[in-house]
Order: structure tokens, then C-alpha cells, then sequence
């Protein structure tokens, strides 16, 4: 029974990523991919989203911005023990996530577009780890922080800003 099934899976799964990328789009077919390896993965880079936050007493006085380094330096035990490395990679994620979020949005309005990803989870916990990381960055406490979201371009090192918050207090 279970050799069956697998079978099975593997014909529907081998079909459905054998057809065109734009029909392949949902959640539970990107999820179910991860079980195949794919020449497709590394045939385009593109554009890595960033994270960087400012800091200050209050809204007219914050800092310069400062990149939110989510990689962890790499070091041989990294091979069989690397929970900072799980949590970077899941840190990317969640800001590809948001950028996803931000896609999604289309033409709305600019005011649609701001309630819209304002209110969505992504943006929460984006929202979060900007406030982690400004909690320990800062030299003295800050009252108030306000993060961005720019997607670096992996060819030329382009920087485009996608998304800069409102100042929220810490």
C-alpha cells in the first residue's frame, strides 16, 4: 500500500512540475517541490531582500539606517549544529515573504496598498525582528524605530527601497 502511494505521489508530483512555471503557483505544490531536486532553483538570480533599521528619542531624531546582518559567520560545527543558521534562513523567509505580500498588493491604491500590508502578518513579525534587533543594537534605550525593506539586486548590486515603516515606538 504505501510503495503504492508513494508512487503515486512521485507520477503527480513529476507531472505537475513538468508543466509550465506560471501554472505551478500554489502553496501546496511549492511546499511539495522541496521533496525533488530542481536544475530550475539556481537559473536566475534575483533580487535579496534587506533589512535595515533606524533608532532615536523620537520621530524627528533618528539615527542613520543600519543593515540587520542575518547571516551568522560560518564555522566548521556549522556541518552538524547550526541553529543560528536555521534562524537566518527562516529570517530571509519571512522577508521574502513580505516582499510577496508587497507583489501581491498589484495597483491598488497607494493608501489600500499601506492598510493592506500594514495588516498583514508578515509585516508584523517584520515589524518584530526590526525592534529585536534596534533593542540590541542601541547603544542607549530608543523610544522610537522605524525599519526598511530593500531588495539587492545580486547582478549589480542595485539597491531599490520596496517599503519604509511608519515610526513606531520600541
Amino acid at each position: 500500500m504505501t510503495p503504492t502511494l508513494l508512487l503515486v505521489y512521485a507520477v503527480v508530483l513529476i507531472a505537475v512540475v513538468g508543466m509550465a512555471p506560471r501554472l505551478v503557483t500554489h502553496p501546496w505544490v511549492v511546499r511539495l517541490r522541496v521533496l525533488l531536486p530542481s536544475w530550475r532553483f539556481f537559473e536566475a538570480p534575483g533580487d535579496v531582500p534587506v533589512l535595515s533599521v533606524r533608532w532615536g528619542p523620537d520621530a524627528d531624531r533618528l539615527g542613520p539606517w543600519h543593515a540587520v546582518a542575518l547571516r551568522p559567520r560560518r564555522h566548521l560545527a556549522m556541518l552538524v549544529f547550526n541553529p543560528a543558521g536555521n534562524l537566518a534562513l527562516a529570517h530571509a523567509a519571512l522577508l521574502q515573504s513580505l516582499v510577496d505580500a508587497i507583489e501581491a498588493t498589484g495597483e491598488a491604491s497607494a493608501v489600500d496598498t499601506a492598510a493592506q500590508i500594514g495588516a498583514s502578518a508578515p509585516y508584523a513579525l517584520t515589524a518584530r525582528l526590526a525592534r529585536e534587533h534596534v533593542r540590541r543594537l542601541a547603544e542607549a534605550p530608543a523610544s522610537r524605530y522605524q525599519f526598511k525593506l530593500a531588495l539587492v539586486s545580486s547582478l549589480d548590486a542595485a539597491r531599490t527601497d520596496v517599503l519604509v515603516s511608519e515610526v513606531d515606538p520600541c
